[in-house]
């Protein structure tokens, strides 16, 4: 039938606390996608409002990842890249940077996908450990202990390394997270060239 709606107007805020004000004083009826609301922001209108606001999220179609350049040192040894993956605890920065609204993936593509819908093996979590294991000279969970009581067998540098490695990751994550967030909000870090148009 018909559609209910006579007039649809488009309307363009500067900030997310401009869009949240808009919707709460009810001068805003809808805000759609990824970008007019922060992570935090849309978790509190869905749990502490909702009452007022009906808070309703689609399927995933696209992953945010972080990229190794695996041609280039320290990264073009898959031990390292290893050893980064698994010292970065992905659970805890989704929750504080996307307040649980985002979930640590495993592949490439959305299982949404098609043809995506697989479990793949081996699984790239956080595990301190393992990350301390793939450091490790010969491998084993003893040299790690007798390391950690003064051993030289495993290099303090070498942990200092992928501390530091998984410090600069969580950055990088953080920075590739605001830079995406800015896009949605309509300010990109990079924006093309302006041409004249004839």
């Amino acid at each position: 039938g018909k559609p209910g709606i006579e007039t649809l107007t488009a309307v363009r805020y500067d900030t997310t606390e401009d869009v949240e004000a808009a919707l709460k004083a009810g001068t805003l009826d809808m805000a759609m996608g990824i970008g007019p609301l922060t992570a935090k922001q849309v978790q509190v209108l869905k749990f502490q409002n909702s009452d007022k606001f009906d808070v309703r999220h689609s399927d995933v179609i696209q992953h945010s990842l972080m990229v190794f350049n695996g041609n280039k040192a320290p990264m073009d040894d898959i031990s390292t890249r290893r050893a980064v993956i698994h010292a970065i605890d992905k659970a805890s920065f989704l929750e504080e940077e996307f307040a649980g609204l985002e979930q640590p993936i495993t592949q490439l593509l959305p299982q949404s996908a098609p043809y995506c819908n697989v479990d793949l093996s081996p699984k790239w979590g956080f595990d301190l450990e393992k990350a301390k294991l793939l450091n490790c000279p010969d491998g084993s969970l003893s040299t790690i202990r007798a390391a950690e009581g003064g051993s030289s067998d495993l290099s303090s540098g070498a942990i200092a390394g992928i501390v530091i490695a998984a410090v600069a990751g969580v950055a990088l994550i953080a920075m590739v997270a605001r830079m995406i967030q800015g896009e949605r909000q309509g300010k990109p870090l990079f924006s093309p060239a302006k041409s004249e148009m004839n």
